[in-house]
């Protein structure tokens, strides 16, 4: 796992690295794709209400909650963002101070104890996720929506490459478990298929890797590299 240092020392130039208007990596493509379905699915399941409550874990430098808070400011009266990285956290209140979002180290201060919708993307705690998860239970409002990914050990970039830093993953039928104790699955979003040699030609790997993953995931999603799941507080 990824520590705090390597994120403070990550944090000048994370964007760059991950959020290019181009992507050239698949790695870049990935980011980019988990934050549009992110976006489009908080477009469907965020309430419309306009008094929402948010909170993201893991915001980095910022990137991430800025794109929300310009696509769904209309509906969010509140935002909060955390880090485990101090200078991320700097980075993150330097890019975004146009903004009403009040970013912070995590567990170093005081957070209203109740949100209408937390975001968790790419960071989800693999070694303490229940007790991650029941954090984020106890965080949310009754009716709240919680929105995380989360790799599975059944992914075929994982499977291919075979990094040692993946072998704490589970497959994805041992998360679903685990959410389904504490909350409601209301969507699992597959993202990201990992294509062998296909990013050596980045010009013609941005025209064929959507295609490829509309195709093969909808035909073996647990191949994916990442899942995005929607889930609600149980009634």
């Amino acid at each position: 796992m990824k520590d705090t240092d390597f994120y403070n020392a990550e944090s000048n130039a994370y964007s760059k690295k991950r959020y290019p208007e181009l992507a050239t990596t698949f790695t870049q493509f990935f980011f980019k794709e988990r934050l549009r379905l992110t976006l489009l699915l908080l477009k469907k399941f965020l309430p419309k209400h306009g008094s929402v409550s948010m909170l993201e874990i893991g915001c980095a430098d910022g990137v991430v909650a800025r794109a929300v808070w310009q696509n769904h400011s209309e509906n969010v009266a509140s935002f909060d963002a955390v880090d485990i990285a101090p200078q991320m956290i700097a980075v993150a209140q330097k890019n975004n101070a146009d903004t009403p979002i009040h970013f912070s180290v995590r567990d170093t201060v005081a957070l209203p104890s109740v949100y209408d919708c937390i975001v968790e993307v790419g960071v989800l705690n693999y070694l303490q996720l229940a007790d991650e998860l029941n954090a984020v239970q106890a965080a949310l409002t009754p009716r709240g929506t919680y929105i995380c990914s989360i790799s599975g050990l059944s992914s075929l970039q994982t499977t291919l490459k075979g990094w040692e830093g993946y072998m704490h993953l589970h497959p994805y039928a041992y998360y679903e478990q685990e959410f389904a104790k504490r909350f409601t699955i209301v969507r699992a979003m597959p993202v990201g298929f990992f294509v062998p040699l296909l990013w050596k030609v980045p010009a013609v790997a941005r025209i064929l890797q959507p295609l490829i993953e509309k195709i093969a995931l909808s035909l073996v999603p647990n191949l994916a590299h990442e899942k995005i799941y929607v889930l609600t507080t149980k009634n």
